[in-house]
């Protein structure tokens, strides 16, 4: 089996061979991954790999073959390698558990490829092994569409085992696994699309004005007007200076060194690695870093819940109003920052904004109606108290 991100475009390639996988990968250039499982009892012949061996071939696999032990058979494999231009990569450590032989490596005909045993507890008699491909990717631009009726009818269906799994003596373990739940069917729900015209979401004054040289020049088109065709080419100018000006004066971090970094990635390590030392109360402190999304969760996603999940979460705010109880995946948030005064800014010049979760959202909504219904019962803010209240306007 080969998992491939959404963003990368790959096609797999017809294989009859048992415990073989072969797809092709879309980058700058084209790039073979072959997954292969090669056991001792298998009915087939590396020579039946030839035919899908090609230019930027990489196969990985388990051999079963140690090519430093193994003598005749690392030989033959060596040998059948040889005559495809492929070499062998292989980790510095052993990967297999029952003995102390290295039987999973890469074969490719691509230089420097970096592989690794990767040490984790695991339950196969492998360690699983971590590769890196010299290979640059296509920049793309991906949209995404969440079939949300579909969302929306698997909630309906798994009421029931929710219903019964929701373990009522320990909330922090069931809202978290619900939440992970949620997150992986939005994820399984949403079909990715690369985009081959996109349009940015411009301010409105940007989109009336093009709108009005988009009238003009339909007008031009009409009438052949010579006059009205120079004033449309103007004014066709004019809009890709403004929009350029709006494009460039999208959120970009300076280094210390005074460096522009507009990569997502790297103003996300700046950023975490600026407010981890300006929150910073001792040095034992442990924070998220860099700071993500941990529920991966949007309040559209209320829309198509099925009101029946409701039921049992509203035994969650009622216990977190009676007991105070928040659960441990509440306190958790997402970092966002905005630009005080200009886009191109340090991060100290950044305005953090924490993005709490959906749920605790809705349980503070609960909380300050019931929490406004105290104050006005009992009168506990004069009328001329500061601050928005709804109903109250306070004269000058």
């Amino acid at each position: 089996m080969v998992l491939v991100r959404n963003e990368i475009q790959v096609k797999r390639v017809d294989c009859s061979i048992p415990n073989v996988c072969i797809v092709d990968v879309n980058l700058e250039e084209d790039v073979r991954i072959m997954g292969v499982y090669a056991p001792y009892s298998r009915s087939w012949n590396l020579q039946n790999l030839s035919t899908f061996v090609s230019d930027n071939c990489v196969i990985f696999g388990d051999f079963n073959v140690d090519l430093e032990q193994d003598g005749n058979k690392a030989e033959s494999l060596l040998d059948w390698a040889d005559s495809l231009n492929l070499s062998p990569f292989v980790p510095d450590c052993p990967t297999s558990l029952r003995s102390d032989r290295t039987i999973d490596y890469a074969l490719s005909n691509i230089a420097n490829i970096g592989i690794q045993k990767f040490n984790t507890n695991t339950t196969s008699d492998h360690y699983p092994v971590l590769s890196i491909l010299p290979m640059k990717c296509k920049q793309r631009i991906n949209g995404k569409s969440i079939h949300w009726k579909v969302f929306n009818l698997f909630t309906e269906y798994t009421f029931s085992y929710w219903e019964k799994s929701w373990c009522f003596q320990n909330f922090d373990v069931a809202y978290d696994d619900y939440i992970k739940f949620l997150h992986c069917l939005i994820a399984r729900c949403t079909v990715s699309f690369p985009l081959n015209k996109y349009r940015l979401a411009v301010p409105p004054y940007l989109r009336c004005f093009m709108s009005y040289v988009r009238a003009l020049s339909f007008r031009q088109s009409q009438t052949n007007d010579n006059d009205l065709k120079k004033q449309v080419y103007y004014l066709r100018k004019q809009i890709k200076y403004e929009l350029k000006l709006f494009v460039s004066s999208k959120l970009t971090l300076a280094s210390s060194s005074g460096a522009m970094v507009k990569n997502s990635l790297e103003m996300c390590d700046l950023a975490a690695n600026f407010y981890e030392d300006f929150f910073r109360k001792s040095e034992n402190i442990v924070r998220p870093h860099p700071y993500v999304d941990a529920h991966g969760l949007n309040s559209y996603m209320f829309n198509f819940l099925h009101s029946s999940h409701w039921s049992f979460l509203l035994n969650l705010y009622n216990l977190s109003f009676s007991s105070f109880f928040l659960p441990i995946s509440w306190k958790d948030t997402r970092i966002v920052l905005l630009a005080k005064n200009d886009s191109v800014c340090i991060p100290a010049q950044t305005r953090p904004i924490s993005l709490l979760d959906c749920f605790q959202k809705i349980g503070e909504k609960l909380f300050l109606v019931r929490f406004r219904d105290v104050l006005y019962r009992r009168g506990l803010l004069p009328d001329n108290q500061s601050g928005f209240r709804e109903k109250i306007q306070i004269a000058n």
